[in-house]
């Protein structure tokens, strides 16, 4: 199902390059650089599920969001975390927005038969620009990047260990069309996570680790405000901050939708499985070593 999703998108978008009608000999004016925030079939923010289109808001508008998000399973043995995050959404010019953050979560776990729960607390800031829309260009493109850090205690923030601070930053490009006018819509994504964990052991000491994925999503519009899609995701961790050695991957892959049940309020929500992976040096047919067994994640957006 993952792979056939992934190679359905990438499909969907090089045939449509392929397929351009050629350019008339005149050339055209160039599309400003306003042109490119505004599209006729503008989508929510929020349609793709864990994968991202390539709008942002219009100029001058707020958002205000509510995500829950959740991780569940490890090789170690029965791990759940649990995580909210609070997000206001603003665009201060053209093409840009900027969406500060701030978040929290628990995380129960036993490991090799030893509990170990424990809580983390943090924030950070999510940038992006929009270079290319879709009415103009055929296809939307959007540069993102998000900067956060995070104090721990006591738990797993992450699979990799124990630690007392997390810090991250994570750089994506998200591309996003039109397939079938006013109804079916796909996402690709590329990201890079760099990772860096103070341990906080009595001997001190550090982890730095990056994380590489590619995503893909359909979505389908069965109404004005419901939208529903398949999305799948493949995640390979690594070493170091510039990749390193492959210390394990993972393909996801689940359902998604996005209901607008009002004029301002919308409710969104993915879930999503490890179907395939393989930890370094580690048998099975999944990686639950450096990624988790399940995902989710249920999304409250108001528009003010």
């Amino acid at each position: 199902m993952a792979r056939s999703v992934l190679i359905t998108i990438a499909v969907a978008f090089a045939g449509a390059a392929l397929s351009a009608e050629p350019q008339p000999s005149k050339a055209l004016p160039p599309a400003s650089a306003t042109a490119a925030c505004l599209e006729q079939n503008s989508l929510p923010n929020d349609v793709f599920g864990f994968n991202s289109g390539s709008d942002v808001n219009d100029l001058g508008q707020f958002s205000l969001s509510g995500a829950y998000g959740g991780s569940f399973g490890a090789r170690s043995g029965p791990l759940a975390s649990h995580n909210l995050n609070v997000q206001a959404t603003y665009s201060p010019w053209r093409c840009v927005e900027l969406d500060p953050f701030a978040f929290a979560g628990v995380t129960n776990s036993k490991t090799f038969g030893a509990k170990a729960n424990g809580s983390t607390v943090g924030g950070g800031i999510e940038m992006k620009y929009k270079l290319l829309g879709r009415d103009t260009n055929g296809v939307g493109l959007t540069f993102d990047a998000v900067l956060q850090g995070a104090a721990t205690d006591g738990a797993f923030y992450t699979l990799t260990g124990r630690s007392r601070s997390v810090y991250d930053g994570v750089f994506s490009v998200f591309l996003d069309k039109e397939l079938v006018a006013g109804k079916l819509y796909g996402a690709l994504n590329v990201s890079y996570d760099w990772n860096y964990q103070d341990l906080g052991s009595p001997s001190g000491g550090y982890a730095r680790t990056s994380i590489a994925r590619i995503g893909g999503a359909l979505t389908y519009q069965l109404a004005d405000s419901f939208f529903i899609g398949a999305e799948a995701s493949h995640f390979r961790r690594y070493d170091n901050l510039a990749f390193g050695h492959l210390l394990g991957q993972a393909t996801f892959a689940g359902p998604n939708f996005y209901w607008a049940f009002t004029k301002d309020w919308a409710l969104s929500g993915a879930w999503s499985i490890q179907v395939a992976g393989r930890a370094t040096g580690v048998g099975g047919n999944v990686d639950l070593t450096n990624f988790s067994h399940h995902i989710a994640k249920l999304k409250l957006n108001h528009d003010f």
